[in-house]
Parts: structure tokens; C-alpha cells; sequence
């Protein structure tokens, strides 16, 4: 076996080599401990921790770990993932369409990403349960779970979901009922077939095999582990099965205290070693976003098509308004068939200054031109806004190289309805970059001015 932890949850398996996870600690009990011999041989068969599904989740929400909780985990991750879904996604459209243009890559993967439905992040989690559910209640057998015979399904929003082939052994399967997904192919496969799924299928995919698995190992498989939870029968046992790893049964009775004490040793060393980062968190924070800012602000500069200005500016925009607890990216490039909006922002600020304006969305407009933006386009975007005022009240107007000199009578005309419109260029973007100010501080200045 080669000094394997396994757990078993339902007919799914997972194994660790050389260690346990501290946290399995908090899902058994100390009389959840069991043993089995062979009395042939005089050796441990199994040799862990018993219990089933519904006493393993009401552990698990005893500690806070539901799904909601999970779900601002995710939430918290989302832009980064986003961005990495997106590369993956284009660089495999790349290949199926046999094209290196840039804009019809990018429309090909918009439009699909557009056209699906809007779930909350705690939904798409939901969705990935009934995705995995799909797969784990599947018999293999019929008809076989091949790629070349691919099994379409149902979940419970309507949307197709294509089964992947998984590299198993049919016979082993029918004989104990146990399945161990190769979640790297999986995560292969949902690329190959691109439009297959929705696009939060591959995303947390991605965020529990992949992007975020060494980084945040503990995180992420915890997490899993809740999702699985969630697939598999209220009834079906979890047994946490440690004969591979320990000798005898008061080692293995140790070791359920022993995990404990490393999670709590952690937690405290973490808390001294980083005790005085976290005093000046919004301090660090800050400096993180102004030196992305800055980065971010030279690639528009740099720049030399049309596509990756364009690009480049979204990028900014999207590092300045969403790294912090009050703002979130909604969409972006969204379509409505006769207009196009840039960067769409949910607004949660608790400020009077942004209450009073009673706009639950911000429009954000980029402008990556060699040449300052005029009337026109002030006004294409003032339409934007007229027609979903009942939502839109904000609309940021950024534009690296200014405004033509008409602006400002057009900002007075403006100024008489009861929306409003903020102008941001490269200098003011600067400023926020090179100064000691809070970014709602900097805003709020910008977005006070008269014209």
C-alpha cells in the first residue's frame, strides 16, 4: 500500500501519503474508533475512525463549515479564478478553432460565458454538489463510462452535463464499490470540451485541483471534503481507515488527539507569526493594490493593439474597484445586443457620501485611446446608464488620455438629472497610486469635483 491515510466517504476514496490532515480530527469522535483483523494473519484490516455522512456534516456546521461559509471562501478567490478560467479557456479555443486572433478567441469566449445563467456564488457551489452527485451515482457499467460513449444528464438547473471518462477499473469498481475520480483529468477534460458546461463547473474545478491545491491545500480539501459530503447519502459510512500508516490500536487512538493538537499548535503559531501583519492589514493590502495598479497602468501604456489596450485598461479597472470588501465584479463586457458595458460593479459601500446616491450598481466605461474621449462617446454612455437607471445611478468614465475639451459643458447638462457621472484619466490614477490615501478617500475627492 506504501503508508497511505484513506478515508472513504460513501463510495468515493481519497488518500493521503505519509500524513493525515489535522482537520479530519473535528469529524470523528473518540468512540468513533473501530478495528478489524484477520485473524489468519494476525494484522489489521482496518484500523481508524468510523461515522457516517449525516454526523460528519452536522460536525462540520457545528464548526461553521456549511456550504454559505464556503461560498464567501470561493467568493474570495473568484477574480483570480476567473482570470485563470479565462486563460485556460482561451488557450484551448485557440487549438479547436485553429486561430491566433485575438478578438474572435475573445468574442467566441464571451458570448458563452455571457450567455449563461447568473447563479449566486453559493448556488454554483450547490450546482457543483448535483455535477459530482451526477458522477458518483453513476454505476460505470451502463454503458460504460468511456469518452467515446459519453453519458448526458440533467442537473437541476437545466443544463447539460457531459460525464467524463475517469481512469478506473470497471471490475474493481463492481466488486467494492468504490471510485476514486482522477480529478486531473477531469479538470482535461472540462477544457476539451469547452461549452459542455457551465463555466463555474471548471472553475472550482480548478480552485480545488489546481490553482489554489499547494497554496491552500488544508483550505481547499476541506472544502472538497464538505462537497462530497453533500454528493453521497445522508446514511453512507465515512471511515477514516489508518492500517497502512500506524502499527497498533493505541497509536491510532492517540493520533485522533494528537491531529487536534497540531490543528490548534498551528492556528496559534500562525496568529504569533503574523500578528503584527495582521494589525497593519489594510496597510499591506493597500500596497499590494497600488503596485498591481501601477503594473497594470504601464501594460496600457504598452499595449499595441486595439484588443490588448482595451484589455489592459478592463485589468485596471477591474484590481481598483474589487480588492476590497465593499465592491464586487458582477460581469464585465456585457452584451445587451444594441449596447455593450464595460465592467458592471455591485456597490455595497456603507459610506453616507455613496449611500446617497442609492445606486446598487456602478457601469465602469474603459477608454484606452491615443486620442482624448469626446461628447459622443460621454454620451453613448449616458444612455447606457438611462436605461437601467432603476439599478444604475454611478457610471465611472475612465479614460487613460483625457477628455476633449467639450466634456465638461456636457458634465453640467448631465449634472441637472439625477445620475452621475465620474471622470477618471491616467493622472488621476496616479495620484491614487503614489499617494498615502485610502482608496474610497481618493475616489469620493474624484468623484466630488465640479467641471
Amino acid at each position: 500500500m506504501g503508508n497511505y491515510s484513506q478515508l472513504y466517504l460513501g463510495k468515493y476514496y481519497i488518500s493521503w501519503k505519509n500524513q493525515i490532515p489535522n482537520y479530519l480530527a473535528f469529524i470523528f469522535e473518540d468512540t468513533d474508533f473501530f478495528s478489524v483483523i484477520d485473524n489468519d494473519n494476525d494484522w489489521f484490516k482496518q484500523l481508524g475512525y468510523k461515522t457516517n455522512c449525516k454526523f460528519a456534516l452536522k460536525k462540520l456546521n457545528y464548526y461553521g463549515y456549511t456550504i454559505e461559509f464556503f461560498s464567501e471562501i470561493y467568493d474570495f478567490f473568484y477574480n483570480d479564478l476567473l482570470s485563470y478560467y479565462e486563460y485556460r479557456m482561451k488557450a484551448n479555443l485557440k487549438h479547436i478553432l485553429s486561430t491566433d486572433e485575438e478578438t474572435i478567441i475573445d468574442e467566441k469566449f464571451w458570448s458563452f460565458f455571457n450567455s449563461c445563467k447568473k447563479l449566486s456564488r453559493c448556488e454554483e457551489l450547490r450546482d457543483y454538489i448535483g455535477f459530482i452527485k451526477t458522477i458518483l451515482n453513476d454505476d460505470f457499467v451502463n454503458p460504460k463510462f468511456q469518452r467515446e460513449n459519453l453519458i448526458n444528464k440533467l442537473d437541476s438547473h437545466g443544463i447539460r452535463l457531459t460525464i467524463l471518462d475517469i481512469d478506473i477499473d470497471i471490475k474493481t469498481v463492481m466488486e467494492s464499490g468504490v471510485v476514486e475520480i482522477n480529478f486531473e483529468q477531469l479538470e482535461s477534460y472540462l477544457f476539451d470540451v469547452p461549452f459542455e458546461n457551465p463555466p463555474w463547473i471548471s472553475i472550482i474545478t480548478l480552485m480545488l485541483w489546481d490553482y489554489l491545491k499547494y497554496d491552500y491545500e488544508e483550505i481547499t480539501t476541506l472544502m472538497f471534503l464538505r462537497l462530497i459530503l453533500e454528493s453521497i447519502n445522508q446514511d453512507d459510512q465515512i471511515i477514516l481507515d489508518l492500517a497502512d500508516i500506524v502499527e497498533d490500536e493505541e497509536e491510532a487512538k492517540a493520533i485522533h488527539i494528537g491531529l487536534a493538537k497540531n490543528l490548534i499548535d498551528k492556528i496559534n503559531l500562525y496568529n504569533k507569526v503574523f500578528h503584527s501583519l495582521f494589525r497593519n492589514e489594510e496597510d499591506i493590502r493597500s500596497r499590494y493594490i497600488k503596485t498591481q495598479c501601477k503594473e497594470y497602468l504601464n501594460n496600457c501604456s504598452q499595449a499595441k493593439t486595439i484588443y490588448e489596450k482595451g484589455k489592459a485598461l478592463e485589468n485596471l479597472m477591474e484590481m481598483l474597484f474589487t480588492s476590497n470588501n465593499s465592491l464586487e465584479l458582477i460581469d464585465k463586457r456585457v452584451s445587451t445586443g444594441d449596447e455593450e458595458i464595460d465592467l458592471v460593479i455591485k456597490n455595497n459601500i456603507d459610506r453616507p457620501f455613496w449611500l446617497a446616491f442609492q445606486s446598487p450598481l456602478f457601469f465602469v466605461e474603459c477608454k484606452n485611446w491615443v486620442n482624448p474621449v469626446g461628447t459622443k462617446e460621454l454620451r453613448d454612455f449616458e444612455i447606457k446608464i438611462q436605461n437601467h437607471s432603476n439599478l444604475v445611478q454611478v457610471g465611472f468614465f475612465v479614460s487613460i488620455n483625457g477628455f476633449s475639451t467639450e466634456i465638461p459643458e456636457e458634465l453640467k447638462r448631465l449634472g441637472r438629472d439625477h445620475y452621475h457621472v465620474i471622470l477618471l484619466n491616467k493622472k488621476d490614477i496616479e495620484e491614487f497610486i503614489n499617494s498615502d490615501k485610502n482608496f474610497f478617500d481618493w475616489l469620493e475627492g474624484k468623484a466630488a469635483r465640479f467641471y
